[in-house]
């Protein structure tokens, strides 16, 4: 099974930033340096980064799945309306 390869080039928002690591599941490369990009473009051709899509589809499934969405966002509105009863 083939996985295609995140590559953010940015700063990385607070919320995922707990999610994500460099080299493991996604690939990190800072705003205005296209010779680093160039160079992970390049190794990624060569494969050298084939498990970052496995680990990537897995880092989504456990942190961004719709179950968990549902769940987080039930539980917010518990804890909004504990809130507002107290």
């Amino acid at each position: 099974m083939k996985y295609w390869i995140t590559i953010l080039i940015d700063t990385l928002p607070t919320l995922v930033a707990e999610s994500v690591n460099n080299e493991t599941n996604v690939i990190l490369i800072p705003p205005q340096h296209p010779e680093i990009l160039t160079k992970y473009i390049i190794d990624i051709l060569q494969h050298k980064y084939d498990h970052i899509g496995l680990n990537a589809l897995k880092t989504i499934e456990q942190y961004f799945s719709w179950d968990v969405i549902c769940n987080q966002t039930v539980k917010l509105y518990e804890r909004a309306l504990s809130e507002k009863h107290t």
